[in-house]
């Protein structure tokens, strides 16, 4: 994915950022129902924990931080449950079994996880 020019990346982020906020203008009622659905989605989750281990704890929980997961530490050990608001990133980010990491693995040979990125194991329970 990271495969292409940045000047196409901030292109793209800009053209989808300016269409975003006019739809948004627009249907500021539609917007509203969409949040709520979003938020009940999201809390519908399976109830699951993940365990993220390793030497780079640090950088892992600023990534989760900047992603608005919450997440708890406990001894050398950081814990993410879900359901919450962010269940789909937790999932999109720790869970290379996810459907959208699939998906990923499938077009491009591989996943953008947390542990391909930083020094840590994420096991799920």
């Amino acid at each position: 994915m990271s495969k292409y020019l940045l000047s196409d990346r901030v292109t793209i982020h800009y053209l989808a950022l300016v269409e975003s906020v006019k739809y948004c203008l627009r249907n500021s009622d539609k917007i509203s129902n969409m949040r709520r659905s979003f938020e009940e989605q999201e809390l519908s989750y399976e109830e699951r924990e993940y365990v993220i281990e390793g030497s780079e704890l640090e950088p892992a929980c600023e990534v989760l931080k900047l992603h608005g997961i919450v997440y708890r530490r406990v001894n050398n050990k950081v814990l993410v449950r879900i359901p919450q608001l962010r269940s789909t990133i937790v999932s999109f980010i720790l869970d290379k079994e996810f459907e959208l990491n699939a998906l990923i693995k499938s077009k491009f040979g591989e996943t953008l996880t947390l542990d391909d990125v930083v020094k840590v194991a994420v096991s799920k329970r």
